[in-house]
């Protein structure tokens, strides 16, 4: 109980502040969720044994199936993380592309701000191309000196503006690649996969009723006992089919079937007539 107990205390505190199909949160809440599960399965596999030792104990067996009511949650809960998770990737992956078009964009900008003050002739040109370019205003105490000095002042400051971006660029292409987020997410599904079954061999979804994984089995096996029934149905319609098809038809493949062999020596009653 204790277990379960700190597991639940661990995951809300990792989900304040609640931020629903953000990602950062939704991957906080995921990785506590998973590296925190063994506590939970720990605490069940001791009902499971204490049941089987004690099965007189009224308090085990009443813990034992709440904790199983409460493993079928658990079940769907991790497999509806897969999905879930997929989603929020999609949508990460959105939002970096509206960063890196707002990056593309700045970049332009700065680049016609540039090529405005390399155009410019006097320090009130400059300004006021700057001006039409809708470019942040400049220091009068830039804008007394020489007109090269402030052009050299300007170019370096739209330089830095231009490091900058780059810098922002290179950093979202490396945080959000494929190679760094693709065997994490494929992590992710595996590890809810795995826990997803952990959790459904202590589920029971009723009381009386067979554990969750045998119900699983037992479906799977209905399954493949259907599709092999299924294949045998159709064995038997094409048998049924060649049967319905015309004689001279079927005489003729019986026919091509019956023949004696090319090297088999017959008797020529010709020569006794």
């Amino acid at each position: 109980m204790v277990l379960v107990v700190l597991y639940v205390l661990l995951v809300v505190s990792s989900a304040i502040p609640v931020k629903l199909l953000a990602y950062d949160w939704l991957n906080r809440v995921t990785a506590t969720l998973i590296n925190g599960s063994i506590m939970p399965l720990l605490a069940l596999f001791i009902l499971v044994v204490g049941n089987l030792l004690y099965p007189n104990n009224k308090l085990l067996y009443k813990r034992h199936k709440l904790f199983s009511g409460l493993s079928v949650v658990a079940v769907y809960g991790f497999l509806l993380l897969i999905p879930l998770h997929i989603f929020t990737g999609l949508l990460q992956q959105i939002t970096i592309s509206d960063q890196f078009r707002a990056l593309d964009k700045a970049e332009r900008q700065v680049d016609s701000y540039r090529q405005a003050a390399n155009q410019a002739t006097s320090v009130s040109e400059l300004q006021t191309r700057l001006t039409k370019l809708s470019a942040p205003l400049l220091n009068p105490e830039i804008l007394a000196r020489p007109l090269p000095a402030v052009k050299a002042q300007v170019s370096a400051a739209y330089n830095q503006v231009a490091a900058q971006i780059a810098e922002q660029r290179q950093a979202l292409s490396a945080e959000n690649s494929w190679s760094t987020r693709g065997p994490q997410m494929l992590r992710v599904v595996i590890a809810c996969l795995v826990l997803a079954f952990g959790f459904a061999a202590f589920a029971k979804p009723t009381p009386t009723g067979p554990l969750l994984i045998d119900s699983f089995e037992n479906k799977l096996a209905q399954f493949r006992r259907k599709s092999l029934f299924r294949k045998s149905g159709r064995s038997r319609s094409f048998a049924k089919s060649t049967l319905k098809q015309p004689f001279w038809l079927r005489r003729m493949f019986s026919s091509r079937s019956q023949q004696p062999p090319k090297n088999l020596k017959t008797k020529d009653f010709s020569a006794r007539k």
